[in-house]
């Protein structure tokens, strides 16, 4: 069986050597296929445009807001949204700015975001029709979350340690000043 195979493939070498232009066109045409398919499916996502609405009128939202829009993978986008817009009407506007391909990706931040005690979640809302778009989109938002955290607990982290040796030196100032009282005490009940 084997050689019989080998017959096969040896008569159609012998035969692609004889045929230069079949010999040539297996060799080009998937290498021509090949860089237009690379060209045509490119995937990195580069220019996102995304537009960030703030409604929360907390620090958090707004670290959060001016973190989304300094990213360096993100287009900022202005929405324009009027002062007084109520929740439903944004989300449509949003959907309605994606829809009509103005932005990729509209990032929601809602009254409640930031409040003490209360869970802070954002909406999303990313352009579907375009798949690897959405995933990268996804994938961004999620580094660019990252970020923000690790730059909040920084802050926070500077804040605490900026608090707590001010408290230490208070503390100390205070034990300080109350052991020169009882010192000078000591010397005016001696002296």
């Amino acid at each position: 069986m084997m050689r019989r195979i080998a017959a096969v493939m040896h008569k159609e070498f012998i035969h692609l050597r004889r045929d230069r232009r079949t010999l040539a066109m297996m060799i080009v045409i998937p290498l021509v296929w090949l860089i237009l398919f690379g060209y045509a499916f490119s995937f990195d996502v580069s220019d996102l445009r995304v537009a960030v609405v703030d409604r929360s009128g907390t620090d958090t939202g707004r670290i959060l807001a001016r973190a989304f829009h300094d990213y360096e993978k993100f287009r900022p986008v202005d929405l324009p949204v009027p002062g007084d817009a109520s929740l439903p009407t944004i989300v449509e506007d949003a959907r309605e700015r994606i829809r009509l391909d103005e932005v990729d990706m509209v990032i929601l931040l809602p009254p409640s975001f930031g409040e003490p005690g209360e869970q802070a979640r954002l909406q999303v809302m990313i352009d579907g029709s375009q798949l690897f778009s959405a995933q990268a989109g996804a994938r961004l938002l999620q580094e660019a979350m990252e970020e923000v955290l690790d730059e909040v607990q920084e802050e926070i982290r500077d804040d605490l340690r900026a608090e707590v040796v001010r408290e230490a030196q208070e503390r100390l100032e205070a034990e300080w000043e109350s052991r020169l009282a009882a010192v000078r005490d000591r010397l005016r009940a001696l002296g």
